[in-house]
């Protein structure tokens, strides 16, 4: 962090950022599998939050890639690997012995 010899520049600085992150168009996410698609095409990961409700994951999606891209996982043999890998968790973890 830097040393800001008066409290106006240190609010101009703080106000500058804030701009900058609220400008950042982001793409939302709770689907692992999805995020780790996105990662795979290079999508930048900005954060991944894990809550009451769930995963939060956001990516910067400044171009639209994020969308386009969810839609190719849709229709890809990863989504289908995922899914098959969810369902085999589920049956080992639900079988009785």
């Amino acid at each position: 962090m830097f040393q800001f010899t008066s409290s106006i520049l240190k609010h101009e600085y703080e106000r500058y950022v804030k701009i900058l992150e609220n400008s950042v168009k982001k793409y939302v996410t709770s689907d692992i599998g999805l995020a780790s698609f996105l990662m795979l095409k290079g999508c930048k990961l900005l954060s991944a939050k894990q809550g009451a409700r769930g995963y939060t994951i956001e990516f910067e999606n400044t171009d639209d890639d994020c969308e386009l891209y969810s839609l190719e996982y849709m229709n890809s043999d990863f989504m289908r690997y995922d899914m098959y890998s969810k369902n085999l968790r589920l049956m080992i973890k639900n079988r009785k012995t």
